[in-house]
């Protein structure tokens, strides 16, 4: 059994006749929940005002899924309960992952599950599945400077950009985004009210409803990604400066071929390891941006054949109001 590959307060999980198991460590990179920034929700305007001068971040829940296995009944015992009085000792415990050549603080709260195989009774080899839960109390122990923005890499474009940069420049190929970004937002819902004696609703609707246009909800675009990079060095250096990008104060800019978008980061979403990180590092994930105010269509002037009609400089269309 290799040795190193995890170690809790200085002791190597190894000594436990313990590994973790291929894709049980997706929780410990993943960029925090953002909590929801404050804001109002006004039915006379689309989208939402929000208020985006400080940001704040979830503590992370973090699974882990380990193989323990012992030749005795005594042995696996004596090893799953020393396991489990380390884990659970009162405050954080410092891990350290070779895997990521990192070392987290994280708190135990939980074994929701536990899958034995092989008999105590019978002789051979004793093994099982456990899966832990602890807390991540400080989501933001991965980074450590937050003026870092600039990403490192030179890549074939993907014209989605973050603030300016294009997320090639991060080391990562955009899966997709257009089946959010061209999902047209909902309405804005008007004052409505059910009877128990009426069938339907009553809607009510603001007295110059007539003259208003319809309003449009705020939405969520989100972005598919698959990360590489040629060396951990390289990933650390990108993935912080993508996390500044994101969480800066103020709106986070969106690009797209479609349209830009003025956003704010809300969560990162479904992350998994493509490849071991001593291989090359390759990671997929979901970034999940909310959209402040749905872009609409503008009107402009035209002519019977659908060509725009511009200024005598040729620089302007002209608005229609």
């Amino acid at each position: 059994m290799r040795t190193g590959s995890c170690i809790i307060d200085g002791k190597d999980i190894a000594e436990y006749g313990m590994f973790i198991l291929k894709g049980g460590d997706y929780d410990l990179l993943p960029f925090p929940e953002r909590m929801e920034p404050l804001q109002n929700d006004w039915y006379e305007e689309d989208g939402i005002d929000v208020d985006l001068s400080e940001i704040y971040f979830r503590q992370k829940s973090v699974s882990l899924d380990f193989y323990i296995s012992a030749t005795t009944a005594d042995d696996f015992e004596r090893n799953l309960d020393n396991f489990f009085w380390m884990i659970c000792a009162p405050k954080a415990r410092k891990v350290y992952f070779r895997e990521f050549d990192r070392e987290f603080n994280l708190r135990y709260l939980s074994s929701p599950a536990y899958t034995q195989s092989g008999g105590l009774y019978k002789e051979g080899k004793k093994s099982a599945k456990i899966r832990v839960n602890f807390s991540m109390d400080d989501p933001l122990q991965l980074f450590s400077n937050p003026n870092l923005l600039t990403p490192s890499l030179s890549r074939p474009k993907q014209f989605v950009e973050i603030n300016g940069y294009d997320l090639s420049r991060f080391g990562i190929v955009v899966n997709q985004c257009y089946n959010t970004a061209l999902n047209h937002p909902a309405a804005k819902l008007p004052l409505e009210r059910s009877f128990s004696n009426r069938s339907g609703l009553e809607v009510q609707y603001p007295a110059n409803a007539r003259e208003v246009k319809q309003m449009l909800r705020n939405k969520q675009i989100v972005i598919e990604c698959t990360m590489m990079a040629d060396s951990l060095a390289i990933f650390y250096h990108n993935y912080e400066a993508l996390f500044n990008n994101l969480t800066r104060p103020g709106a986070v800019e969106l690009s797209t071929l479609y349209e830009n978008f003025d956003c704010y980061y809300s969560a990162m979403q479904n992350f998994q390891k493509l490849d071991p990180m001593s291989k090359r590092i390759k990671v997929q994930f979901e970034l999940v941006l909310t959209i402040i105010k749905p872009n609409r269509p503008i009107p402009v002037l035209g002519t019977e054949t659908m060509i725009p009609v511009m200024t005598e400089n040729g620089k302007y269309y002209i608005r229609i109001y």
